[in-house]
């Protein structure tokens, strides 16, 4: 067998050494995601101040949520063309981005979560707990399980919107009750 110049397949890096790689290509229900992993250190996430559903889709890369999609529900072509995410789908996803880290070591060490890389799902889950709860060692458990932020970022968005209500007040000229 006379071996030509190598070619990759782009969707399985396998190496192939005939041109045919459109019939190759053909064979898969569906195409892989485009994204790599250097998509997502780009891509930075802020909380805003309310939770509002256009910005939880902003917030993903959308290579991100097809992977999601396709490991929830399927390889099939169909399921993708309907691109409805479900609730599920936008919370996963943005549970892989909120503990994605470029650099990871071989020693299991506890990481820390920059505040860009917050995501919408783990802010609320954070307050919710907080709101009902007011648990330290809750909200810090979930954080180092990667589900929400930690107690201390709960403190301080929680601080940020009362002086957010306090100067709204001031700025209306309303005399805030005691």
């Amino acid at each position: 067998m006379v071996k030509k110049n190598a070619k990759y397949h782009n969707l399985c890096r396998i190496k192939f050494y005939n041109t045919k790689l459109k019939r190759a290509q053909k064979r898969h229900m569906s195409p892989m995601p485009s994204g790599s992993s250097s998509e997502f250190s780009y891509s930075k996430t802020t909380f805003s101040g309310s939770l509002v559903s256009e910005d939880i889709d902003d917030s993903i890369p959308s290579p991100l949520l097809q992977l999601v999609k396709m490991i929830e529900h399927g390889p099939d072509i169909k399921s993708q063309l309907e691109n409805v995410s479900t609730k599920s789908d936008l919370a996963l996803a943005q549970l892989l981005m909120f503990n994605y880290h470029q650099n990871t070591q071989k020693v299991p060490v506890q990481h820390r979560h920059s505040a860009d890389r917050e995501t919408l799902f783990c802010v609320y889950l954070g307050l919710l707990l907080f709101a009902k709860t007011r648990k330290r060692q809750l909200i810090n458990a979930l954080f180092q399980h990667g589900l929400c932020i930690s107690y201390d970022q709960v403190l301080e968005i929680s601080t940020q919107l009362g002086e957010a209500v306090v100067e709204r007040y001031l700025n209306e000229g309303v005399i805030c009750p005691p």
